[in-house]
């Protein structure tokens, strides 16, 4: 690793990125009762990732999730507690040096853009330019239902209507009011590291062909690239 350059820069120089999937949700990444080490809470998740970045890790991140009470229930009640990644990727900034560390959001649960980048630029900010966003959608109804939304597949047109409030409102700021808001965040050169868990495009084909509610699901809980 060459400590000279900036983490980012380090990272894009090797071949294969090696990150590390934070268990931020109890039971981690798999439903059973078998006993288990891993732990939701921040120090736990804190203790992995100095360690991570001790090892040579690129970075951290852990998935988000809506769940209720008793999380998928049952006995076991997977995924009952859990932390927030954008918190937990704040927590994590002062802790570490060297590490990458990416938040997952659901953009379409009722997120607005200028508090979601300011709220990522103020981690960038905190952890020297290490901050990077894992963008997801959602695909449960009833997350969406927590938060009063309907569930719909995001299409072009639903992505310029998330970027069309900010627009209108630079737009009706205008003038000094205008650059106050446009400067409101922390500044850093360029565009923040941008990762997107997404679907297996085959089985969206399937429900455009009028596949099963079950094929689309089975299509958002599949990740094939972070890239």
């Amino acid at each position: 690793m060459d400590v000279s350059l900036k983490p980012l820069e380090s990272a894009a120089q090797n071949s294969l990125m090696l990150g590390l999937f934070l268990p931020i949700q109890s039971g981690a990444w798999s439903p059973s009762t078998a006993p288990r080490g891993t732990s939701w809470t921040f120090d736990y998740n804190a203790r992995c990732t100095v360690l991570a970045e001790q090892l040579g890790f690129d970075l951290v991140f852990g998935l988000a999730q809506w769940l209720g009470k008793g999380g998928y229930g049952g006995k076991m009640k997977f995924r009952d507690k859990s932390t927030d990644p954008l918190l937990v990727t704040a927590g994590l900034a002062a802790l570490t040096k060297r590490i990458i560390l990416i938040s997952t959001v659901h953009v379409l649960y009722g997120w607005h853009p200028l508090h979601l980048a300011k709220f990522g630029a103020t981690i960038d900010n905190m952890s020297g330019g290490r901050w990077g966003l894992n963008v997801v959608t959602g695909y449960k109804k009833s997350e969406f239902e927590m938060f009063g939304l309907k569930p719909n597949r995001p299409t072009p047109a639903k992505a310029a209507e998330v970027r069309r409030p900010a627009r209108r409102q630079r737009a009706a700021a205008g003038g000094r009011a205008g650059r106050r808001l446009e400067s409101s965040a922390p500044r850093r050169d360029g565009r923040p590291l941008l990762r997107s868990a997404h679907a297996r495009i085959r089985a969206g084909r399937r429900k455009q062909r009028g596949g099963s509610r079950d094929d689309w699901r089975e299509a958002a809980m599949t990740v094939d690239n972070f890239g």
